[in-house]
């Protein structure tokens, strides 16, 4: 379980840096940057290994977490999650490269943030059960939280912090409750057992609502954007980073992910409405892209257009659109994150 042995080394990294003394910056900046670059490499050396002729997951594995509430945490990688990991593990050792002469002070704390938020998105890329996705879904807010609220360098940076939080969580809850329900439908919280179950089109409806709208808050679609700039701005460049490249993906790669493949009458119901959402996204909000002074919102703007075309062809539900929306989720994690470098 190559994958899984990364997150042990992870929280080892997590560990060694937290004992290791703050004055001792010469020492945290080595590990740091050789460890997420060590991360990176054995990535990418699992992606040439990768069976691509292989439908199932790969490196998988299965841990009873509650025999009583038949809750395992379980994964394994697949062609769409591997690139994910390989988008992370790529960012966090340049983060790292940038924070170098930046946070002279609290660079210690700043290394345990990175190598937190890095830990929690290869979990959430990795596992397949819904009651783990959630809590890595939510666990990702308190090190993005600190980020922005510590970090962050102008003076609304507090109130970035807050309102990214509430804004994440207030549409967490809808997710909860989906889960809940799914839970005491089908008895269990596995992608692969709910994949096999039936959920009746009125239920389909409403679980598919749940999940959408918490999972657009996260990427983030019109209305639920307003967040997003804010964050941007009064982030630090390596906290803007984080947002832009890997942690808007996170709504998306929820929606094809669980959304699409669980509650397809759902999907085909609440497609116009994706559909109006998505161009209001693209066409409102790249409006406002215009109309901005600041390069920094500037991105952020339109990072929530792109994010509107990645929904578009996710929602076609055709083959050239699953692939546009992958290939733009990659390439505008790269790109938007070499623009706030």
């Amino acid at each position: 379980m190559p994958i899984f042995g990364l997150i042990y080394f992870l929280l080892f990294i997590i560990l060694l840096i937290s004992i290791i003394p703050s004055t001792n910056l010469k020492l945290i900046r080595s590990i740091s940057f050789i460890a997420s670059s060590f991360i990176f490499l054995t990535v990418l050396f699992l992606a040439c290994k990768f069976d691509i002729s292989s439908p199932m997951l790969q490196w998988s594995f299965h841990i009873s977490w509650s025999g009583f509430l038949n809750i395992y945490y379980s994964g394994g990688v697949d062609g769409v999650s591997l690139l994910f990991l390989l988008l992370t593990s790529f960012l966090i050792p340049l983060c790292v490269l940038y924070s170098w002469n930046q946070f002279i002070y609290f660079f210690k704390e700043l290394m345990l943030l990175l190598f937190a938020i890095e830990f929690l998105l290869f979990n959430f890329f990795f596992v397949s059960d819904l009651f783990f996705f959630f809590i890595f879904f939510e666990s990702i807010l308190f090190p993005m939280f600190i980020l922005i609220g510590n970090f962050g360098s102008r003076q609304r940076k507090i109130h970035a912090s807050f309102q990214f939080f509430l804004f994440t969580t207030i549409g967490s809850f809808l997710m909860l409750v989906a889960i809940f329900l799914v839970f005491l439908h089908e008895g269990s919280t596995d992608f692969y057992v709910l994949y096999f179950g039936s959920f009746s089109y009125e239920l389909q409806l409403i679980l598919w609502l749940c999940f959408f709208i918490s999972l657009a808050v996260k990427v983030p679609l019109f209305p639920v954007h307003i967040w997003l700039p804010e964050a941007h701005v009064e982030a630090p460049t390596i906290g803007s980073v984080i947002l832009a490249g890997v942690l808007l993906k996170m709504g998306t790669y929820g929606m094809l992910r669980f959304v699409a493949p669980l509650f397809s009458f759902g999907n085909f119901y609440f497609n116009p409405l994706v559909f109006i959402l998505s161009f209001m996204s693209i066409y409102y909000v790249s409006f406002i892209t215009f109309c901005q002074i600041d390069l920094k919102k500037l991105i952020a703007y339109s990072s929530v257009a792109h994010m509107g075309y990645v929904t578009l062809g996710l929602f076609t539900f055709s083959f050239t659109g699953l692939q546009g929306s992958i290939f733009l989720m990659l390439s505008h994690g790269i790109v938007s994150s070499l623009l706030f470098f």
